[in-house]
């Protein structure tokens, strides 16, 4: 848009990066903080930490069943947002 002579504030600019990412962002399960997760996946931060904690437990996830499979897990959030995943 800015290409096209759209002018865009600081302000703006945040606010618009922020709904692309959280809207239509992708993170990688196994290298992203859990501030990154809670964002792109719209967990609360307790299941965002929850998954960095499983992670560094059981290691790499393979897949999306790997993922909900180890404990602590928000299951059903994450199969709400499952395109956002990759691994």
């Amino acid at each position: 848009m800015v290409a096209r002579g759209a002018v865009v504030n600081d302000e703006d600019y945040d606010v618009i990066i922020k709904y692309l990412v959280t809207e239509f962002g992708r993170v990688d399960v196994n290298k992203a903080t859990a501030a990154d997760l809670a964002e792109v996946l719209h967990l609360e931060p307790a299941d965002a930490d929850a998954i960095v904690a499983a992670r560094k437990t059981v290691g790499r996830f393979a897949d999306f069943d790997a993922l909900v499979a180890a404990p602590g897990v928000p299951v059903a959030a994450l199969e709400k947002r499952r395109d956002a995943l990759f691994f």
